[in-house]
């Protein structure tokens, strides 16, 4: 009889400890959450404070950028079919480039990216990094 009730004991405990694991992770995830929608939150407030459209792709580069750290990120509009154009950086260099849309980076803007950092604009050496 002892010896079922130290065995229950025993698995009592490791489900107490399973449960602490989980709402341990449970508050990581809320924390790293909240942290995010802050980031969110001010990038969303330097954003409606711009009063250039330039002020606003700024404040957009910015507000990624403490999410996902990166040395320069472009904002790409549709232009001819199977291209794409160069809208802003944000290094503010000005760049009047189409950059042709091949099946590497189709796969990467249709599918779960997050970010992607192009190594080159010659080139479609193209990293995505995925999410969460």
């Amino acid at each position: 009889m002892i010896n079922s009730e130290h065995q229950q004991l025993i698995e009592d405990n490791e489900r107490l400890l399973e449960k602490v694991a989980r709402l341990e992770r449970a508050v990581e995830v809320s924390h790293a959450q909240q942290a995010e929608s802050l980031v969110l939150l001010e990038g969303m407030s330097a954003s409606l404070q711009a009063s250039t459209v330039e002020q606003i792709y700024q404040s957009v580069f910015s507000t990624l950028k403490k999410q996902t750290p990166f040395d320069t990120a472009l904002l790409l509009t549709p232009a001819m079919p199977g291209t794409l154009n160069v809208a802003a950086t944000s290094n503010n260099v000005a760049m009047q480039q189409n950059i042709i849309v091949d099946p590497l980076l189709k796969s990467v803007l249709t599918g779960p990216a997050k970010a992607i950092t192009a190594h080159s604009l010659h080139h479609s050496a193209i990293k995505a990094r995925s999410a969460y």
